[in-house]
């Protein structure tokens, strides 16, 4: 039955582990679900729009969107997971930038989710008067945990990011931890980068790498390899990526005269 009264409620609440591969779906549903996954893996195709999910991700399912949940074959998902009704939810979940395209809550909000989801689910079966204010206090709490940090602009996101990338460069990157640490979908936040900026992630980051790279084989007495490690790339692809970019090899670039060899500017940042 649908809640029609304006204070949420817990519709059903549980703790589940799976212990093979599942496949749940296709489901239409017309509550909202808060899952929380506490360790393995999974995947969900909401509205034909593959994603993928690991350890101490949550997200949410909307109403009227049609989705199939997996669970993986060797690292099958568990944690908890709470169906909650309300007509005002949906404008919250969305002020909080979970849509059907992006359904994930931001990583760095998992023990947040973890501990309001417990609490519901410690809740859920209780059955003294106090109970619903209880349990609509948790949703409350979950909800102000969601909208404590404004979602940043689409902009500010990719500007984010490219910070990220300028700072950590000759770290071991990706693109998933950039987007988990965006709190975006790995797709959403792949396509909204090259929108922004002309660039895949990736292709900015390697682009990125080989400017540093390149001062440092005019600048310095480093080796091609000693260069690669400390722009964060792997030696054995280096000269290839390398190559691809500027036109000649590391040694070529090295042992070019300073006046041919290609102007930096062409790598930097796009304004945005």
């Amino acid at each position: 039955m649908v809640n029609n009264n304006e204070m949420p409620i817990v519709a059903y609440c549980a703790r589940e582990q799976l212990t093979r591969s599942n496949c749940h779906g296709p489901v239409i549903r017309r509550f909202f679900v808060v899952e929380c996954n506490e360790n393995g893996k999974g995947g969900l195709v909401i509205n034909g729009k593959g994603f993928t999910f690991g350890p101490r991700q949550c997200y949410v399912l909307l109403p009227g969107d049609t989705v199939t949940q997996m669970s993986d074959a060797k690292q099958p998902r568990g944690g908890i997971y709470c169906i909650l009704d309300a007509p005002m939810l949906a404008q919250y979940f969305k002020a909080a930038g979970i849509t059907s395209e992006n359904p994930f809550i931001p990583e760095r909000l998992f023990p947040q989710v973890q501990q309001w989801l417990t609490k519901m689910l410690a809740d859920f079966n209780s059955r003294d008067a106090g109970a619903p204010l209880r349990q609509a206090g948790n949703i409350y709490g979950l909800l102000g945990a969601l909208l404590q940090e404004k979602p940043a602009t689409r902009t500010d996101a990719i500007s984010k990011a490219i910070g990220i990338m300028d700072t950590d460069y000759s770290e071991p990157l990706s693109v998933e931890e950039l987007s988990r640490t965006l709190g975006l979908e790995r797709t959403y936040f792949s396509s909204l980068f090259k929108e922004k900026t002309g660039y895949s992630p990736y292709r900015y980051l390697t682009a990125l790498r080989i400017k540093k790279a390149c001062l440092l084989l005019a600048e310095t007495d480093l080796s091609v390899a000693e260069v690669a490690e400390l722009v964060g790339l792997d030696a054995r692809n280096f000269a290839r990526l390398f190559k691809k970019e500027i036109g000649k090899t590391p040694l070529e670039y090295k042992k070019a005269p300073r006046e041919s060899r290609i102007s930096e500017k062409r790598l930097d940042p796009p304004n945005l």
